[in-house]
Formats: structure tokens, sequence, C-alpha cells
């Protein structure tokens, strides 16, 4: 059985492994044009702070499933010996936000998720927010988060294939089953309309005094959090946006948004910038067809792809409905 997953980043990789889990003896290929820090799963925050607007078109109860799956993934590893080879930390904050939001995505799944008091909204970050909540939950590195699948991966006997696909049709014949995880790769090779780049602009300092992260606005219009070795600074949401070079306006308004709640970040070291593209599709696209080619080909896939901003909340999760799909193939 040779079975191929394109794509390396959090969600091909989180796939990968999970069928490596099922399928001891099985040929298993990760082909990716670009891997670990060439991802745009790398420069991703990381937080477990899933938000149901950035996954339209699901349904809720679907939704809610990958969650509970990506989390009880996570908090093993927590509550484990591997959470430092991970990056999965504990991490507490706070959200403010203008409009209230009476069922949150994780209020019952995550460690703790409580109202804040009228004193603790009007201390910080002042008066500017009516609703808001203490939420503990983790927060997963992706810079060793993907290091360490791919480590789980490649240990376990699979191979790592550099390589850009022109063509589906050349993985006939070669592989009994592929799954795409290849995010916004799919736009082009499969002409997905519906898959949408939206660029995310983040700015990475040294902080070491923060240690609880902060959301402010409805749409986490500015986030503060604090990672095991920088704090993340965000961000931007822009689709159709392909520019991937650091904006001096961008930065400006990202700091400044942050100098507002934070005022002592002024003091914090810039450490680098981040831009990157999440393939944003509605709906995120997690289902299987077999492709027929004019020459008469065909090939088994099963799609996992589209996460946009939620790619690690979901990766888990998503995976193992992915891989539900592919062993229903192989048997």
């Amino acid at each position: 059985m040779k079975i191929a997953i394109l794509g390396a980043g959090v969600v091909g990789l989180s796939t990968a492994v999970q069928l490596r889990q099922l399928l001891p003896t099985a040929e298993l290929d990760l082909i990716a044009e670009k891997f670990y820090d060439e991802t745009t799963s790398y420069g991703a925050a990381g937080i477990f702070r899933p938000t149901l607007s950035k996954t339209p078109g699901v349904e809720i109860e679907r939704i809610k499933k990958w969650l509970k799956d990506s989390w009880k993934h996570y908090e093993g590893i927590f509550h484990g010996d591997e959470a430092r080879l991970a990056g999965v930390q504990l991490i507490s904050g706070y959200q403010f936000v203008n409009n209230p939001q009476p069922n949150p995505l994780e209020r019952d799944i995550v460690f703790s998720y409580r109202a804040l008091t009228d004193k603790e909204l009007s201390a910080f970050p002042g008066d500017r927010f009516k609703y808001g909540w203490f939420v503990t939950t983790l927060l997963i590195e992706p810079r060793i988060y993907l290091k360490y699948l791919t480590d789980k991966f490649t240990q376990s006997g699979g191979r790592t294939i550099r390589k850009t696909l022109e063509s589906f049709e050349e993985l006939c014949g070669r592989y009994d089953l592929v799954i795409n995880c290849m995010g916004l790769g799919s736009k082009e090779l499969l002409k997905d309309e519906e898959l949408v780049p939206n660029r995310g602009h983040l700015v990475k300092v040294k902080c070491d005094w923060l240690k609880h992260f902060v959301y402010t606005g409805d749409t986490g219009t500015c986030y503060i959090l604090p990672g095991i070795e920088v704090t993340t600074i965000g961000g931007t949401r822009t689709d159709n946006d392909l520019d991937l070079t650091p904006r001096k306006e961008d930065t400006e308004r990202i700091l400044n948004e942050a100098y507002k709640v934070l005022p002592s970040l002024k003091k914090a070291k810039i450490v680098s910038e981040w831009v990157g593209l999440r393939p944003h599709r509605a709906p995120l696209r997690i289902e299987s067809e077999t492709m027929e080619f004019p020459s008469g080909k065909k090939l088994q896939v099963v799609h996992n792809y589209g996460h946009g901003a939620e790619g690690i909340s979901l990766s888990w999760g998503t995976s193992v409905e992915a891989v539900e799909l592919a062993m229903r193939l192989v048997k």
C-alpha cells in the first residue's frame, strides 16, 4: 500500500502522523514544495482560540467535533512528557469585545472560560470594551510543533519528498491513494475558485515580562500572545493580497494598537516580522473523490484543506475525519 500526503504544513503533517499510526506497514510519502519555516503554518500565532466566523459554511456540530478531537490531542501532549518537545504550553489571558458572544466555540472545551467582572473591564484596558472573558487554553508553538510532527512521521518510516506537482495525474500508478492537504496549492492545481489567500502580518518581539495574552476587538483586531521565547503581536487579514513583504504602515498600525493596550510593549525589542497567506475556503473542504483524467487514468483522492486562520485549532480534528475517509478507501 502506497499513500501520498500532499502539503507539509500543520494539516498535512497531522494527517501523515495519524496515517502512520493506523497503517504502520504502508509506504507513506509526504510530498511538498515547501517545508518547515517555508510554510504558512510556521508563522502562525498558535493559540487554541477558534472563531466561528472564520469557518463559514460548515455545520456547527461538525466544527465542534473537529475542535474536540484537536483539543484532546493537544491536552494529551500537555499532560504527558512531550509538552516541551512539542511546544505545547498552558496560557491564560483576556478577550475584550463590544458585541456579546453568547456561545463561544471553545467555552466548553478549554480549561476555563469566565466572564470578566465590571472591575476587570474598567481596569484593563480601560473603558473601551463592553464585554470580556478570562480564558485558560493552550498555545502550540508552530516552529516547535511542526518539527515534532515531522520527526514523529520520519522516525516511524515516513518519507519526505520536496517536489512541485504540475498535475494530480502524475501520481497515477504510483500511489494507491492521495490525501491533498496543500492549502493554497490546491487553488491552482484544482482550479478551486472558492479558495482565497488571506494575507496576515505579525510582529515578533522580546517581552519576557508579559505572561498573559490579550485579544481586543470583535474580530481580534489586536492580539498579543506571549510564547515560549517571543511574543507575537498581530495582525492583519486581507483577502487576495499576495504581497509577502512586510509593510511599514502595517507594522506601525499593529504596534500602535498593541501600545494602546499595553504601553510597556514600547520597550520590547522587535525580533522579526512575518507575512503569510492563509488558505481560506468557505466551506473548508474535507471529502473524497475519484479523479478521472482524459488519458483514462483514475486516482483516489481525499481532500483536507482551506483552514484559513484556524489551522492550529482545527488541524488535528479535520485530519481525524480525513483519515477516516482514507481508511474506508484502502480497506
